[in-house]
């Protein structure tokens, strides 16, 4: 637009020239010294604007000679900008081929050219991880963070998601120590503090980092209490093992409502109160528990309870036969409180029949328990010792071991009491 209005006012100066000068001519003189020029006016105006528009044309083409330098430096970085972005998106395809090394030669060939070279460097340490090359990884990551200051954060989470990865957690760790110097609410820098130290078994630590988890939304609801769960579970069992009460209670106390049901949490807990000598609060718990969420291990647990009332004990673990059938589990479970009980005819039938359905180094432990109680050593020795072969995991046979289903009736366990009859 611009062109065409300059082009339309030469012309319409032109032509407005051309008509005034129809009309007169005109006449120039021009004298220097002894030297004179004699034109018409058309003439005059004729060189003077050749002259300028040699001038004009001279004046360009000088500037032209000057900045050529700079033109060609600029195509060049063009040029090699153009290159740049096209070994990046190569790089990527074929890093998403699993073509490690070309992917890693494509990406950092032409990087130091690149308005942007952070992803080059970034996708080249992971292809470089991928190659098992730990010194290229990290050359790779010290120019990223060279080249892009302002990424610091981005190079760190690259290179301590690098290190979890191939096993280098003293690394990962003082990295992510960095990190949280740096950004102590960055939530994925959290998450893989916390994956670090459940990986390295460092549950105390990890129970700490749990409310900043939390407060960050680090972890989604159900990953977090899935979480929550696991490092509950190995506290609670590493206060079973100690014998710590007083640690299982804080640590129960902790856990939300919602995961009280879980039974890699109860059954530690319960054993702490077991341990404690709390068993009435066990036996409620476990009661409770198994009503809604049904777990062999519990029943085990529940089966070494010794509450106050081991009649009502057994009459409940019964009911449960009827309710979910015989399973090796429960009838174990069936004989111990039986043995509570003093009911040893009965409790010898569930366990046979617990050991008939499966062979449990605990149901044969209890078999020797009860032979050894009724005077039966020599069986009692046998079953010791088919309780070590299961232990070492061959083969104990079990012909000739008589299996006696005893008849479940409502309140067993007080009426064969009250009867004398075992």
């Amino acid at each position: 637009m611009r062109f065409a209005l300059i082009l339309f006012v030469v012309l319409f100066l032109g032509m407005a020239l051309a008509i005034g000068l129809r009309e007169d001519n005109g006449y120039v003189l021009m004298a220097w010294g002894d030297t004179s020029v004699e034109m018409s006016m058309a003439m005059l105006i004729l060189v003077m604007g050749s002259l300028f528009i040699a001038l004009w044309l001279s004046f360009r083409l000088l500037i032209g000679i000057w900045r050529l330098p700079a033109r060609l430096k600029e195509m060049r970085r063009r040029m090699r900008l153009h290159k740049a972005r096209a070994s990046l998106t190569r790089g990527l395809i074929e890093m998403a081929e699993g073509r490690w090394k070309e992917s890693e030669r494509s990406l950092t060939r032409y990087a130091r050219y690149s308005d942007t070279p952070l992803p080059h460097y970034l996708m080249a340490a992971r292809a470089a991880q991928a190659q098992h090359a730990a010194d290229r990884r990290d050359t790779h990551l010290r120019l990223a963070y060279e080249t892009t200051p302002a990424a610091t954060i981005a190079v760190l989470i690259t290179q301590a998601e690098l290190q979890l990865a191939d096993g280098q957690f003293e690394r990962a760790l003082a990295t992510l120590s960095r990190l949280r110097e740096l950004s102590p609410t960055h939530a994925f820098a959290l998450r893989l503090l916390a994956t670090l130290h459940e990986t390295r078994g460092e549950w105390e630590t990890l129970h700490g980092l749990i409310p900043d988890l939390r407060r960050h939304d680090a972890l989604e609801g159900e990953e977090l209490d899935a979480l929550v769960a696991r490092v509950h579970a190995k506290l609670l069992r590493s206060a079973a093992d100690c014998k710590d009460t007083a640690q299982a209670e804080t640590l129960w106390s902790e856990l939300p409502r919602g995961l009280r049901h879980r039974p890699e949490l109860v059954n530690p807990y319960t054993e702490c109160l077991r341990l404690a000598e709390r068993d009435n609060d066990a036996e409620s718990l476990l009661r409770g528990v198994l009503r809604q969420h049904w777990d062999d291990d519990l029943v085990l647990q529940y089966g070494l309870l010794r509450a106050s009332e081991p009649g009502r004990q057994l009459g409940r673990a019964e009911a449960w036969l009827r309710e979910h059938g015989d399973t090796p589990v429960l009838l174990l479970t069936c004989g111990r409180l039986c043995m509570r009980n003093s009911l040893w005819g009965k409790a010898r039938s569930y366990l046979e029949s617990s050991i008939a359905l499966a062979q449990r180094a605990d149901t044969w432990h209890e078999l020797a328990k009860l032979m050894q109680h009724t005077g039966e050593s020599e069986r009692a020795a046998e079953y010791t010792r088919r309780g070590l072969l299961t232990v070492l995991g061959k083969d104990t046979g079990i012909e000739g071991l008589p299996v006696a289903r005893p008849q479940v009736q409502p309140r067993s366990g007080e009426r064969a009491r009250s009867s004398g009859g075992e």
